[in-house]
Order: C-alpha cells, then sequence, then structure tokens
C-alpha cells in the first residue's frame, strides 16, 4: 500500500484533470453551471450552519462537559478511551473521578490490572506518588467490577460523543443534526444530567436538521428553475435561428419545395404526420434541445385538432410563426400565403404519388398483419373484437393479479414435490398460455409493427417471451443431467414476470405521472449520477492517501498487533479504502448516512497495517468525514430532488394536457336568515365575534394540555386531576354547541364543517363520561367495560380543534389532505417497487443462510454450519419470502444499517486449499488410530476440501446425534461456562470444515453432500433440492444501489416535488381578490357568486320587477355609509320576499357574514 504521510494527499490535485472531460457531455456541463451558480449561496449556508454548530457546542459544554459517562460496561474500555479513574483515598473533588485516557492494554504481564491510563486532568506531582502515579503521569489500573484492595478503578467511560472540549463537541452537534443514531447520544446525556436536557438536543434537530439542512433542497430548486427559464429562452432563439438560416434566404418557389423537403425528413415513419418524437428528434439534429414541458407546449400549441399529431397544414403554421417571428424577408409586406399555398399544393401532390406507389398509407388505411392479413380479413377483424372486448381485458387484469399473489407466495423453503409447488406450477402454465393468447391477438390485430410502437406493449413482449423460454428450458433441461447452476439461470427469467402490475399504470393518471416524470428523468439523472461518481471517486481517492489498509483490527479485540492475533482472524473494516471499488462503495454508505459515525471512528482510530485501532489516533480525519458528507450526502444527492421536481412539473404538465375535464354542476349553498328573536340575535353577536374564538381557543390548548398530565400507573391526584378537567371541559364545550344551535338553528349549525366535528367530539365526550359512571355504578363484564372506554379516546381529538383558531394551520391541512391522491398515487408506485424487488430478492438471495437455520436439527443444521455467525442474514431481514423481503427492503430505503445486509448478500466461496494448519487440525482430530490415508483422503486431490468437510460432519453427526434439544446446539457441551469459553469436539470438527470451505457452499457442494447423505434440505415433510448458501457480490451491490437510488434518491424525494405543486396551487388558489370584487363588508362573498345568487332568489320568490343592477348599485352605496336590504332566506331555508324589521342596536336583518357563511360554509368553513 502507499505510504508518505499527510504529503501524498496532494496526489489528489490530479484529479482535476477529470474536468476536461466534461467538454463530451453537454448535458452534464448544465448540471455542473446550476452547481457552480448556487456556490454562493451554498458557501454562505455552510458557514450558517458552522456558526449554528459553534453556538451549540458552547452551549453544550457549558451544560455537559465533564458530566457525561456511558453506561457501565468494560468491554467499551480500549486503546484510546477517555476514562474516569478512582484511586483509594483520593479527595479530589468529582463525579466519577480523575480524568485520564487509556494508552495501552496488557493482560499477560499486568493480569490483575491489565490498562494502562495516563491521568490528564487532575494531576498534581505532590500527590503521584501518593496515589502510584508514575511521574510521567501513567497507571496501572482495572476496571470496576475486578477491583482489588488498595488498587485503582475505572469508574466511568466518557462517550465517543460528548461535550468535553471543542473538537468533540462539534463532531456531536454534526452528528445530532444528521440524526444519525442521535437518540442513543440523547439517552447517554439524559442518564448522566437529567431528562430535562432532551430540549437541547430537540432544539438542534428542529432548528438545524429540518429547516437548516433543507434549505440545500431550496438553493438547488432555484438553481434549477432559474438555470430552466435561461435554457428556454436559449433554445427558443436558437429553433428560430436555425429554421430562419434553412428556409429565410428562399424565392417562393424554392421555399415551398424545401419545406416539403423538411418534412419529409421529419417524418421518419412514413405515416404523413409527424409525432412528437420525430419533431424532437430533429430539432435535436439542430441543437436544439427542449425540455419535455417545453417540447410539449410547443407541440400542443400547433396540434390545433388535438390529434396528437402535426399534420402538413399545422406544420405549415408552425414555419409561418417561426418566419413571421423572425421577420423574414419572405413574408415582410405580406403574410406569405403564395408561398404556403404553393408548399401545400406540392404536398398533396407528392403524397398521392407515394399512395400510388406503395411507399405511403392513406389515413384510413392500416397495414397488413403477419404481412397477409388486410384490415378487413374476418380472422383479424374477430381477433381485434376479442383483443379490444371489456371482459378480455377484465380477464388479463384478474390473470395480472393472479400471477403477483404466485409470486407473492413463491419461497425457496416450499418442497419440490409439495402440493403448493405442484399448485404454482399449474397456474403458471395457465397464466402463461392466458397472456401469450393476449400477445398474439393484439399482433394480429394491430400488426406487429404498430403493437411494438407502445412502451407498454414492449415490456409485455419481453415478459411473455422470457416467460416462455423459461417454462422451454425448465421442462426440457429438468430431465436431463445438467448442472443445477444452468437451471437457475434460465429460472431467472421468472423475475421480469413482477413487472406485469406495471400495466394497470396505464389506466390510472396519477401513475401515469410518475411513470412519465422517471422516464423522462432518465438522462437528467444519469448526468446526476456522473457528478455524484466525480465527486465519489474525489472523495474515495482522497480517503485512500489516508487510509489505504490501516483499517484492520484482530478478531479477540485485546490483540493489538498482527503477529499476535494468530491463529485468530485479523479481519479488515467493511467500509474501507483499500482500492478504488470498496472507496466509492464507502462513499455511497457514507451518502446514505447509514451509521456513519460508526464508519468515521473506524478511520479516526486507524492506525497502521499490521496495528490495530486507537481511539481518536487521528481525529482531524473527522473533518474528512464531515465534509464527505455534506458534499456528497447532501449537495451532490440533493441534487437529485431537483431533477425529479422539476421532471414532475413537466410530466404533470403533460398529462394535464390530456385529461379530460368532467362537468360538474355546482349547488349554492343555502343562505340563512339571521333570527328574528332578540335573546337569540344577542346570542349570535357573542358566538360569531373574534373574542369569543380566542376565548374557547384558550380552552382547546389548555384541555390539551391538560389531557397530556396524564400517565402510565398514575397517581390518585392525577386519577383526580384528569376526571375534573374533563368534566369541565366537556361542559365548557357543550355550552358552546348549545349557545351556537340556539342562535342559528340546527339546520344552519350543521351546515359549518367545523361544527359538525364539534358536535361529534362534545357526543363521544358525553358518551365516555356515561360509559365510565355506568361501569362503576352497575356490575359491567370488565371486558365490556375496557371496550366501551374506548370512547375515551376520541377526546384527544378535541386537539385538532386548535386548526379551527389558527387559519394558517387550516391552510398546511388543505395542502396536505389536497395532496393525499398524489401521494397515494406515490406510495402505490413505492409498493409496487418494493414488490418488484422483493420478488427479485428472494429469487437472487432466498437461499442465503438466516440466522437460526444453523440449529435445526439433525442433518438439517448443515446447510448454513459452514457459514460464519457474522455473515448470516438477521432473523428480521432476509428474504425466505416475498413479505420479509418487503419488509428488509423498508429497512434498507431507511438506510438503517443496509451496509451489514448487503454483506451478507454478497458472501461468495473462497479458496478450497488445505493449508497446512487445516491439515494438522484434521490429523489430530482423527486421533492415533486413524489417518487420513486410512479413509482414502489426500491432501493432493482435486476434491481434498470437500472430502474432509464430508469427514467432519459425519464425525459431528456422531458426536452430536440425538442432541437437538441441548440448549448448546449445535455445539453440545460447548459454551461459557463461569466466565469460560469452553469448546467441544463438536466445535472443533465444525471449524475444521469452515476451513477447508470457507465462505459458503456452491450449488455443487451442496448438492454432493446430499447425495452423501450429509446434509437434508427437506422441508415439511417434502423434499427440497440442496442449493448454495452463497449470495453474488456484483448482483447484491447492483441491487441495493439500484434499488436505492429508485427508492430513497427517485420515488421518496418526489414526495416533495407533489407537495410542492399543491403548494403552489394552494398559493395561487388563495391570492387576494381585489376589494372592488367582493360585496359590501365582506371578504368572503364575491360580486359574480352574489349575481348568481340573487338570479337563484329571483327565481324561487318569483320576483321580476327588480333589476339585478339596481340592487348592485344600492349594495354598493354601503361603502358610503348606506344600507342595502337584499331579500334572505329564513333560518328554515324557505324563500322569503318580505323586508325584515330592523334588528336592536340598529343591525339589519341583511347581516353580511350570513350570506359569507353560504358562500364559504361559514366564517370558520373547513
Amino acid at each position: 500500500f502507499g505510504g508518505g504521510g499527510g504529503v501524498t494527499v496532494l496526489r489528489t490535485f490530479r484529479l482535476v484533470r477529470i474536468v476536461k472531460l466534461l467538454r463530451a457531455f453537454p448535458d452534464v456541463q448544465k448540471q455542473v453551471r446550476i452547481i457552480v451558480s448556487i456556490l454562493g449561496s451554498v458557501a454562505a449556508l455552510i458557514a450558517l450552519i458552522f456558526i449554528f454548530m459553534l453556538i451549540f457546542c458552547i452551549l453544550g459544554m457549558n451544560i455537559f462537559g465533564g458530566m457525561v459517562v456511558e453506561e457501565w460496561d468494560p468491554e467499551v474500555i480500549a486503546r484510546g478511551a477517555f476514562v474516569y479513574v478512582a484511586f483509594p483515598g483520593d479527595d479530589l473533588p468529582g463525579l466519577y473521578g480523575r480524568h485520564g485516557v487509556v494508552v495501552d492494554v496488557d493482560p499477560f504481564d499486568h493480569p490483575s490490572t491489565p490498562w494502562k491510563v495516563e491521568i490528564t486532568w487532575g494531576t498534581d506531582p505532590e500527590v503521584y506518588n501518593q496515589l502510584g502515579i508514575n511521574p510521567e503521569g501513567y497507571v496501572w489500573v482495572t476496571d470496576q467490577d475486578s477491583v482489588s484492595i488498595g488498587d485503582a478503578a475505572i469508574t466511568g467511560v466518557v462517550p465517543r460523543f460528548h461535550y468535553d472540549d471543542l473538537f468533540h463537541a462539534s463532531i456531536t452537534t454534526f452528528q445530532i443534526l444528521t440524526t444519525a443514531n442521535w437518540n442513543d447520544v440523547l439517552y447517554n446525556h439524559v442518564a448522566s444530567t437529567g431528562a430535562g436536557s432532551a430540549f437541547y438536543f430537540y432544539s438542534i434537530i428542529v432548528l438545524g436538521n429540518w429547516m437548516l439542512l433543507n434549505l440545500f433542497i431550496a438553493i438547488l430548486i432555484q438553481g434549477f428553475a432559474t438555470q430552466k427559464a435561461a435554457q428556454l429562452a436559449a433554445n427558443m432563439e436558437l429553433m428560430q435561428k436555425q429554421f430562419v438560416e434553412k428556409l429565410g434566404h428562399l424565392d417562393e418557389e424554392n421555399l415551398a419545395l424545401k419545406m416539403e423537403e423538411l418534412f419529409i425528413e421529419m417524418d421518419e415513419d412514413h405515416s404523413g404526420v409527424i409525432e412528437k418524437r420525430e419533431l424532437q428528434k430533429i430539432l435535436e439534429s439542430l441543437s436544439v434541445t427542449l425540455r419535455a414541458k417545453e417540447l410539449t407546449d410547443l407541440f400542443r400549441k400547433y396540434d390545433q385538432d388535438g390529434s396528437g399529431e402535426i399534420d402538413f397544414t399545422e406544420f405549415l403554421a408552425l414555419i409561418k410563426d417561426l418566419l413571421g417571428q423572425s421577420k423574414s424577408a419572405i413574408l415582410v409586406g405580406g403574410d406569405g400565403g403564395s408561398a404556403l399555398e404553393e408548399a401545400q399544393k406540392l404536398h398533396e401532390k407528392h403524397t398521392e404519388e407515394q399512395i400510388q406507389a406503395g411507399e405511403l398509407h392513406r389515413p384510413d388505411e392500416r397495414v397488413r398483419s403477419l404481412y397477409f392479413l388486410k384490415p378487413d380479413n374476418r380472422f383479424r377483424v374477430l381477433c381485434s373484437r376479442i383483443a379490444e372486448s371489456k371482459p378480455f381485458d377484465n380477464i388479463v387484469l384478474a390473470c395480472i393479479l393472479t400471477s403477483s399473489v404466485t409470486l407473492a407466495i413463491e419461497s425457496p423453503t416450499i418442497g419440490d414435490d409439495s402440493p403448493l409447488r405442484l399448485a404454482l406450477t399449474i397456474i403458471d402454465l395457465v397464466l402463461n398460455g392466458v397472456f401469450t393468447l393476449e400477445l398474439c391477438l393484439k399482433v394480429i390485430a394491430q400488426s406487429f409493427k404498430k403493437y411494438i410502437k407502445s412502451g407498454w406493449n414492449k415490456l409485455d413482449f419481453i415478459i411473455v417471451s422470457t416467460s416462455a423460454l423459461d417454462m422451454v428450458f425448465t421442462y426440457v433441461l429438468s430431465g436431463m443431467n445438467i448442472d443445477v447452476g444452468v437451471l437457475k439461470i434460465f429460472r431467472t427469467f421468472r423475475i421480469l414476470r413482477a413487472l406485469r402490475p406495471l400495466r394497470i399504470i396505464a389506466r390510472a393518471r396519477g401513475l401515469r405521472i410518475l411513470v412519465s416524470t422517471i422516464m423522462s428523468a432518465v438522462k437528467p439523472v444519469m448526468n446526476t449520477m456522473g457528478i455524484a461518481l466525480g465527486v465519489f471517486c474525489v472523495f474515495g481517492i482522497l480517503g485512500m492517501q489516508v487510509l489505504m489498509g490501516k483499517m484492520n483490527s484482530c478478531a479477540d479485540v485485546t490483540i493489538v498487533h498482527q503477529k499476535d492475533c494468530d491463529p485468530r482472524d485479523w479481519q479488515t473494516y467493511p467500509v474501507n479504502f483499500d482500492n478504488l471499488y470498496f472507496a466509492v462503495k464507502s462513499m455511497f454508505i457514507l451518502a446514505t448516512q447509514d451509521d456513519w459515525p460508526d464508519h468515521m471512528f473506524a478511520g479516526v482510530d486507524a492506525t497502521s497495517e499490521k496495528e490495530g485501532p486507537y481511539q481518536n489516533n487521528n481525529p482531524f480525519l473527522a473533518l474528512y468525514y464531515i465534509a464527505s458528507i455534506l458534499i456528497a450526502g447532501y449537495l451532490v444527492i440533493n441534487i437529485f430532488v431537483g431533477v425529479f421536481v422539476d421532471c414532475y412539473n413537466s410530466a404533470a404538465t403533460e398529462i394535464e394536457g390530456t385529461k379530460v375535464e368532467k362537468i360538474k354542476a355546482n349547488q349554492l349553498p343555502p343562505i340563512f336568515e339571521d333570527p328574528s328573536s332578540p335573546g337569540r340575535l344577542e346570542v349570535m353577536s357573542i358566538v360569531t365575534t373574534t373574542a369569543f374564538d380566542i376565548f374557547i381557543a384558550f380552552f382547546i390548548v389548555t384541555n390539551v394540555l391538560s389531557m397530556a398530565f396524564e400517565s402510565f400507573k398514575q397517581s390518585d391526584f392525577q386519577n383526580q386531576f384528569a376526571i375534573v378537567t374533563n368534566f369541565f371541559f366537556t361542559f365548557i364545550f357543550g355550552w358552546e354547541c348549545i349557545f351556537k344551535i340556539y342562535a342559528n338553528h340546527p339546520r344552519r349549525y350543521f351546515v359549518n364543517g367545523w361544527n359538525k366535528f364539534d358536535f361529534f367530539i362534545v357526543m363521544i365526550s358525553y358518551l365516555g363520561i356515561a360509559v365510565d359512571n355506568l361501569g362503576t355504578s352497575v356490575g359491567v363484564n370488565p371486558t365490556v367495560l375496557r371496550v366501551l372506554r374506548v370512547f375515551r379516546i376520541f377526546r384527544i381529538l378535541r386537539a385538532f380543534r386548535i386548526f379551527k383558531a389558527i387559519k394558517g394551520l387550516q391552510a398546511i391541512v388543505a395542502t396536505l389532505i389536497h395532496s393525499l391522491p398524489g401521494i397515494a398515487n406515490l406510495f402505490s408506485m413505492l409498493g409496487l417497487l418494493f414488490f418488484i424487488y422483493g420478488v427479485l430478492g428472494v429469487t437472487l438471495f432466498g437461499e442465503v443462510c438466516v440466522e437460526g437455520e444453523q440449529r435445526q436439527g439433525g442433518l438439517k443444521a448443515v446447510r448454513c454450519l459452514f457459514t460464519a455467525e457474522s455473515a448470516l442474514l438477521d432473523i428480521h431481514a432476509n428474504y425466505l419470502n416475498v413479505g420479509y423481503g418487503v419488509l428488509t427492503l423498508f429497512r434498507v430505503a431507511t438506510g438503517d444499517a443496509w451496509g451489514d445486509i448487503l454483506t451478507s448478500c454478497s458472501l461468495e466461496a473462497l479458496g478450497r486449499d488445505i493449508s497446512d494448519e487445516s491439515w494438522e487440525d484434521f490429523t489430530r482430530l482423527l486421533g492415533p488410530d486413524t489417518t487420513p490415508a486410512s479413509l482414502g483422503l489426500s491432501r493432493d486431490a482435486e476434491t481434498a476440501a470437500l472430502d474432509i468437510a464430508a469427514e467432519a460432519i459425519r464425525r459431528w453427526n456422531a458426536t452430536t446425534y440425538g442432541k437437538d434439544d441441548d440448549p448448546s446446539w449445535p455445539f453440545p457441551g460447548a459454551g461459557n461456562i463461569g466466565g469460560i469459553s469452553v469448546t467441544s469436539m463438536a466445535w472443533e470438527w465444525v471449524q475444521l470444515g469452515r476451513s477447508v470451505l470457507p465462505g459458503c457452499l456452491t450449488d455443487s457442494e451442496a448438492f454432493e453432500l446430499e447425495q452423501r447423505g450429509l446434509m437434508d434440505c427437506s422441508t415439511h415433510g417434502y423434499d427440497r433440492l440442496c442449493s448454495s448458501t452463497c449470495g453474488d457480490p456484483i448482483l447484491a451491490n447492483v441491487f441495493y444501489m439500484s434499488f436505492l437510488c429508485m427508492s430513497a434518491f427517485v420515488l421518496l424525494q418526489l414526495v416533495i416535488a407533489v407537495l410542492m405543486e399543491q403548494l403552489e396551487a394552494t398559493s395561487a388558489n388563495s391570492a387576494v381578490t381585489p376589494e372592488a370584487d367582493f360585496m359590501p363588508g365582506s371578504t368572503v362573498l364575491s360580486t359574480r357568486v352574489f349575481r348568481r345568487m340573487y338570479h337563484r332568489w329571483r327565481w324561487k320568490a318569483g320576483i321580476k320587477d327588480k333589476g339585478l343592477e339596481a340592487l348592485l348599485h344600492n349594495g354598493h352605496k354601503v361603502r358610503n355609509g348606506a344600507a342595502p336590504t337584499p331579500p334572505v332566506f329564513d333560518s328554515t331555508g324557505s324563500a322569503n320576499t318580505q323586508t325584515r324589521q330592523q334588528a336592536p342596536n340598529g343591525s339589519h336583518s341583511n347581516r353580511v357574514h350570513a350570506v359569507g357563511e353560504a358562500e364559504g360554509g361559514g366564517r370558520e368553513g373547513l
């Protein structure tokens, strides 16, 4: 490995040469320009983040400095760890003792005091001799669990994340800022300083993570928007210039000929019309690149008949518009009509000649199917009717659903001769037949050329073809003596069948937007991935210069040097920088922030190639990891967000253009008269005031706080307090309902959505009180009483009434509600992605061993005995079936320790050479009476490793036979007894087998062991072919990285796009209407709506002698102090043409808020 210390870092600057490659990728240049344009904003944001961190670092050092220790565990003591040491007779004040750092460990020369500690705080040369500290400040100590009289002992270990100094405070604050394992830091500090310190961590997350770090997204989206506007203007100008250069200098005759040639050039498929794809291609040939939305807008502008195609007449309109905008000399002084007419005649003549020559078909003529079936062929017509019929379409959809269900049932644990396997096989044959029939019908009906144009048909063709190949090869080769691995290759075709549900997307507009977004984002995402890969390479190579070959340790943590580790394993940390592949992979893991603190400390603790880790050996390497996360994990990754927000808006606009809106009949809300009774009118004047709303809002907030006072196993005081407050607030809210119902009349009261919600909560509260008192006074079955007390839960809904008082919260809730359809489509797409990858995971990694399989009884344990415990998949994260696979993928999508799952799925068989140590162990275990030669075994044989492993299994089975119930199975007699690790012969035989067949078993090895009767893979009494326990490092990396890109970087980021679109729509809809457009005294009822209400009133009342303009004229006099008296309805909703008498206090019967409630659903309309 390369050396040279920190000077080697300078080699990284040679990577600047990679910038020259941008010349060959103009699209990547655009995104780089966006990044460059926002560097100033990003630098300001990073500076703001560091100022934020500095403030909280200083605050944290003052609150937590020198006060935090980890929960006691002697195993966390390691070289370089900060510890507290207590000395006998030491009178130094402190919580835990004197602060120090562990510098060495020597359990051989100092068995009772193995830890060498350098005392860093509280040292005084006068007390060195008294405490047993040598002049250099070192002392050998033990831990508090093993302390003897007179020994100094470690009483506490400082956690890796703490606030004892500025450097570690900065690292700790940044970790909390990224929310990576922040709860562990929280628990340590709360345990040491009290629960109140939790608010410090909550503040960092709310202010730092939820606000500051998300500004990266805002800055990037703003950069994309600016670049998009500039690029659109440049493209339109370039397009106009290119067309003018081609046509602007021609006379009328040559112009007509040139336009005809240009149209033929654009019409690639000779269909007589131009499709959007063809227009895009010709524009790209002119160096004009338009985004999907821009191209759609341009195409839609000239597609006058909405056919989705541009004919020659519409093409001429495009040319005329472009030349007209450029003020071409041809069109100056006229509209160019003669040239366009000449071009039209020339095109019609040329088209007729092509039709007669057979080069072009008439618009209503379809091509022949299968080269001989004409459009009017009876068989073709019959196939077309069947393929386009609704019943047949429903049958296909049912088959798609059935296929998905069978894929979900599929599992490697299903026996080969079980009824379930037989049923799945038969269903698979039937489904393949139906889908093949559908394919044939559509090809015959449409012709293969037209059929294959559709992207969905292409997908279906691939799925049906691969399914047919899978079926043919499986049944043809199954009876032959062929390697099992060959059959598995053909069975991977079954993976594509999981894509069949994608065909449903064509029927759902919301899902089509998502798919269109993903498809349109492929090119910009590839550009972004190129930028990300470049950044990963730069930071990865930088990491190689300082960490290559140094991130090693012994399996026994008490062993420091490699020379002392033998025969134990000298291990390399999984996330390392030993070569470029591992470096880029490590950067990808860091970008997803998967346990980045552990990965950072592995680098910070690294020492050299031959020495194990030393805590904080190179603390400034933490800055490298922080820079990597900021640049790779936030800036680069958030570029994906900007790309998908932009592509989502474009796709939504394109789909919106094809949407056919249904006309809905809007029913005007009822209009009610104010109460005529002075008492009811007085109550209404109270309950409709802002002061009353604030008064009720105060009780709502107080009610929420009182409910938060409850706890599990609460005291008698808490019980009494809960009862009293429940009665009190139920009484308050009950009287609020009574007052409003009395003032408004029930019919008017229940028009308002919030009133309905209030009434429901009040009734549920009274019902809950009744149930509690009924259970106390009457002997009700406790089980029934617990069920009835569920009504108590509804009391928490009172908290939602706070939205009623805060209009801003109502706007946010409205945005979320209107976003639900889009988010539901997104989750549907995400579920489909999880299902497809779940099926893929079961197919690829379903045979990888899972924790617990090595503890099965008898020979069933053999298959996974050769896999090391650290390489087993977790029992909660595996691919034994699609259900477990989906749960595993959900964990991967959230970035929770997905690197460990990747490592297990990347397991591969290592070398099968017999080492001297393994051969000696084999000879020793056989004993003096048996030799390898007597068993017919030779070290030089080609199958020596498998033969030794087979003998090890025989001896293991003989040793453990009949001991399946032993707690230490599969190694009966082994374990930890009295703190001492005890091995057994069974354990030694298995270790021998692992040493000769390291890693995992291949298909051929598993098959051979099964044939020798040394492995049992049957399940539920049915035979099952034993297969490999290996994964595949290439497929595993492609599988997980592509899934992370699709889920975490694509679909989950589209949530932001959906919410942003809805926020923009909400902002547009809530734009303030000019005051003149509202009725006098109202900020809700517009003049336009009032006109419609007036016409309705006139029709119902039968009034024909009063003009609307006069009424509006009188209405606008209110602005000058006058008050009109328009007609209203009484409180029951009946028409009333009589003018009401004037109410008390000069208030007129036409209270504007009454009409306003009818328009907006009430002042408190939901």
